[in-house]
């Protein structure tokens, strides 16, 4: 279990922290709260990357739909929700958990082992990437991490070191995502291909979308720009595998659910407890439903090939496929144009090895 806090403070382009409250009251940022300010995150020990990705957006695809329990707590801890964080003063405090697949799995990282340490790296995004008003300059202070040690004996600790540094090995899960994005091409019809290359396991499969003219006024929150664009069924493949099977598609449009549905099934692995993976803001006062909300703000498509009841690397093989590609068949109501982004992540399967003082990333495994 870990975390950082920190302080943002809004400046004004001289520096200084901004103190008129009518400008304060002004001032709009992005409801994904304060993991937005971060658009990149690297994980070392030593000189050796462990983990590294793009922060914002993938926490972003992460919180969209978060359980209304979870939603309230990450209300308060990192203002998830809230678009007018800084509105009774220039500068807050700010607690926010590492999402990382290193610090997200269920085993204790034993530190002694990692003789080079390991090294938590945020890269600070521009202000346009958060706030959704004029603000010209942001800091970030007084970072620091915490975490809760578990103290073991100190003769086990002694015989872990030894075994590693002896050349015996330990093994960590971990997940990388791999994106790739593609303009429309003018067809209501959109095959798109991900070469995924040498890797034992596929995790899980996803797309989405979203206009480019909307996705650069920064009057848009960059956290709710994606969009269904208008599909209407889909269909993917992998190691001559379909999903569906039958020469069936999944269906998806204004009053059809089946994607909602398949897609947060997929993370859960039962109908007990989809609603768990399904959680999106409405307002019907306004006519808002939660599909209205997902379909134009969070939208997502695809499978998960390893659900919550599943364990690690049981996902989709990839052992001795001849044909290293992940496609996907999509059909929308009308013409996707050349200004239409399509976004497809693919999460797979890897395995961190520390030997003595060898720290290796295995893509491929038995």
């Amino acid at each position: 279990m870990s975390y950082v806090s920190f302080h943002v403070t809004v400046r004004d382009n001289n520096g200084a922290p901004f103190t008129d409250p009518t400008a304060l009251a002004a001032i709009k940022n992005s409801k994904q709260g304060v993991s937005r300010i971060f658009n990149k995150i690297t994980l070392r020990s030593g000189f050796s990357v462990i983990e590294s990705f793009v922060y914002n957006k993938e926490v972003g695809k992460f919180l969209s739909s978060a359980n209304s329990d979870r939603r309230k707590w990450l209300r308060i801890t990192e203002g998830l929700g809230v678009d007018n964080l800084f509105a009774t003063g220039a500068s807050r405090k700010f607690t926010m958990q590492i999402c990382s697949s290193l610090f997200s799995n269920e085993l204790a990282i034993p530190l002694p082992i990692f003789t080079g340490g390991i090294q938590v790296k945020f890269s600070i995004a521009t202000p346009d990437e958060f706030f959704t008003t004029a603000v010209p300059r942001f800091s970030v202070d007084q970072p620091s991490l915490t975490y809760v040690a578990i103290c073991p004996d100190p003769a086990f600790t002694l015989d872990l070191v030894r075994s590693i540094q002896s050349g015996r090995s330990a093994w960590f899960p971990l997940v990388e995502t791999k994106t790739v994005r593609s303009p429309g091409n003018g067809t209501d019809m959109q095959t798109y291909n991900v070469a995924v290359g040498n890797y034992s396991r596929v995790e899980s499969i996803h797309f989405t979308h979203w206009e480019n003219g909307a996705y650069r006024l920064r009057s848009n929150d960059k956290f709710e720009r994606y969009k269904d664009a208008g599909l209407k069924s889909w269909n993917v493949t992998d190691n001559e595998i379909t999903n569906p099977s039958f020469n069936r598609r999944f269906t998806h449009g204004p009053r059809d659910v089946e994607t909602f549905l398949v897609t947060h099934l997929s993370d859960t692995g039962s109908m007990f407890t989809v609603h768990d993976a399904a959680n999106y803001p409405e307002d019907l006062a306004n006519g808002i439903s939660a599909f209205d909300t997902y379909r134009n703000k969070h939208f997502k498509a695809g499978l998960t090939l390893t659900s919550d009841n599943e364990v690690w690397g049981s996902g989709l093989s990839l052992v001795g496929s001849a044909n290293p590609h992940m496609v996907i068949d999509a059909q929308y109501e009308t013409a996707l144009p050349n200004s239409t982004t399509t976004e497809i992540s693919v999460n797979l399967s890897l395995l961190l090895e520390l030997s003595g003082t060898r720290i290796d990333v295995h893509r491929v495994f038995a």
